[in-house]
């Protein structure tokens, strides 16, 4: 095998391998894509987060076994292409900063907007180059890698089976179903007695939605520089996911836990921020929210 050749089969490795990782770091807990999936605002197509999984690991395993080489790259390069545009919409129009690409398991540093777009930029051009150079071999047996691909993915379904959750959309919440109603109106008096006189953000968000946890630190400097009276905290979810927020995460105010059932009928979206006053809520925010400065200007809002 000469070098150019040898160069040309790691590359298609390199790309075959990250689909992989993307796939299975999404597989170990679907629930997790299926938040993000909703957080973009594509609320009715949770249910595709298992689907494009399962997608991302055949197109994974057909690269590292070498079959249809030329047609998985040619995908390659436009699904590249595509989830940045998606991320794009995001990050601009949603204000999501983390892309959920690899769930949980990659650090903050390498889940940056500045990261994606070089990442993807790099594998773009990879996936182009591969495309451009690789030679078809007339001499493959497919039949032993096609049944490899097929026990993998058979266990891959299995597995999705197990952690997708559907998206807990009871009513679908929105600006009209919360501005101006009361705490009472809207059941969270059922959560925390709130006082007339403060100010408050009440924060719905799940244990597993990362874009949910980057929201956090966001929504702790509305209290550390008093721009509210107090922060509640409302969290879907448990198990693991609960244990590492504890030990990533904290909160400054009071954390109501085992309210899941009420809390899903309340919001259908995570994380939904209310910002109330007078027991009113005056303001709703669903998905990321900016730091207070940022966020204060945008919106013209004023809580004191």
């Amino acid at each position: 095998m000469n070098l150019r050749k040898l160069f040309i089969n790691v590359l298609i490795i390199v790309i075959g391998l990250t689909f992989i990782f993307s796939a299975y770091s999404k597989l170990v807990d679907i629930s997790v894509f299926t938040d993000t999936i909703n957080n973009y605002g594509f609320k009715q197509l949770g249910f595709l987060a298992p689907v494009i999984v399962i997608i991302e690991l055949l197109l994974g395993l057909q690269l590292l076994l070498f079959i249809n080489v030329k047609k998985v790259l040619l995908i390659s390069i436009f699904t590249f292409i595509f989830f940045t545009g998606i991320f794009s919409y995001g990050y601009l129009v949603k204000d999501i900063e983390s892309c959920g690409c690899f769930g949980n398991m990659v650090s903050k540093f390498l889940d940056t907007p500045l990261m994606l777009y070089i990442k993807n930029a790099i594998l773009i051009i990879i996936s182009f180059i591969a495309y451009q150079k690789y030679k078809v071999s007339t001499n493959e047996n497919k039949v032993l890698k096609i049944v490899i691909i097929a026990v993998i993915t058979g266990y891959a379904l299995f597995i999705a089976g197990y952690t997708y959750k559907p998206t807990m959309i009871i009513n679908s919440p929105n600006v009209e179903k919360f501005l101006n109603k009361s705490t009472q109106e809207v059941g969270l008096e059922n959560f925390y007695k709130f006082s007339e006189d403060s100010t408050y953000i009440a924060i719905i968000f799940s244990y597993t939605c990362p874009h949910c946890l980057n929201t956090i630190a966001n929504v702790n400097l509305f209290k550390e520089h008093a721009y509210v009276d107090n922060i509640i905290y409302l969290p879907v979810g448990g198990g693991q996911a609960k244990i590492d927020f504890d030990n990533n995460y904290k909160v400054i105010g009071p954390r109501i836990d085992g309210a899941s059932a009420g809390i899903s009928r309340v919001s259908g979206t995570y994380p939904t921020i209310l910002f109330i006053k007078n027991n009113s809520i005056i303001f709703v925010n669903e998905g990321f929210i900016s730091a207070p400065l940022i966020f204060f200007r945008w919106n013209n809002l004023k809580l004191n």
